[in-house]
């Protein structure tokens, strides 16, 4: 489940694009051209920085470098074609699912192998090394150590952040969801682009949900949806989304019922585990 489910008042969302391989190397020139005329001001760690690892310097927090930081170039305006278009479909599926985000043009990644997207979740209360977790895409990790080109996203929590997050604002965190397991695929290319919103309508309900990632066909993704071990599979296509339905398809009975995504999750919910 998600940072939802820990019911956690005042979360975060922060976004941003550090670009590609193609578009990055301009913008760290723009950024280091910006940055030789504030070396006087930076901060000893941003001045090794500035050479080792220059997207780092708009990470800084020290005091003496943050009239460096605000002004600097941002990676948005620097972006290619393609990854400008990538970012603007990643916040389009953030706006269909009424998901705010803030646009952090200072959160960035240092190591080479990140892409693209950035993100980190802060609490409401900030404290230095405060977020619960981010991460990034990784398109570039596998081939650098030796594998295929393999697009990839990965992040990390901070497990004791949260706690201390809960403890601050008096929560009990609720039951893990019911084994009720709910695997979401898509007829076609409309199906795709709807299938995480359809998985995280199930999350908001509590009832953990999966979607697959990547170009599979429908008789693939049906055999992930069996060997995942769910009970539910909902398939969702061009054809549903014109009816605004879902396809229901109870495995252990092996039927299926078109239906309102409303009406399958109140389904799900009722059904005896």
């Amino acid at each position: 489940m998600g940072y939802g489910a820990l019911r956690l008042k005042g979360l975060t969302l922060q976004l941003n694009s550090i670009g590609c391989l193609e578009c990055r190397p301009r913008y760290l020139e723009n950024l280091k051209s910006y940055y030789s005329s504030h070396a006087d001001s930076l901060c000893p760690d941003c001045r090794a920085r500035f050479s080792r690892s220059p997207l780092r310097l708009l990470d800084c927090k020290n005091t003496s470098c943050q009239g460096a930081v605000a002004g600097a170039p941002r990676t948005l305006d620097c972006l290619c074609q393609p990854c400008h278009s990538h970012f603007e479909e990643l916040r389009s599926y953030l706006d269909r699912r009424a998901m705010g985000y803030e646009l952090n043009p200072h959160l960035v990644r240092g190591l080479d192998y990140y892409t693209r997207t950035v993100f980190e979740i802060q609490p409401a209360e900030v404290r230095g090394q405060s977020a619960l977790g981010g991460g990034g895409r990784y398109d570039n990790l596998i081939e650098q150590v030796g594998g295929r080109p393999t697009p990839a996203v990965g992040f990390a929590t901070g497990l004791e952040r949260i706690v201390a997050n809960l403890k601050d604002q008096g929560i009990t965190p609720q039951a893990a969801p019911a084994s009720q397991q709910v695997f979401v695929v898509s007829a076609d290319e409309a199906g795709e682009k709807e299938a995480p919103i359809i998985a995280a309508a199930f999350h908001e309900a509590n009832i953990s949900a999966s979607s697959t990632s990547g170009d599979y066909s429908l008789k693939s993704q049906m055999r992930q949806a069996d060997s995942s071990g769910s009970r539910w599979v909902v398939i969702i296509g061009s054809t549903e989304l014109s009816r605004d339905s879902v396809v229901l398809r109870d495995m252990a009975a092996a039927s299926q019922q078109e239906m309102p995504l409303s009406e399958a999750i109140a389904r799900i919910k009722g059904a005896t585990p």
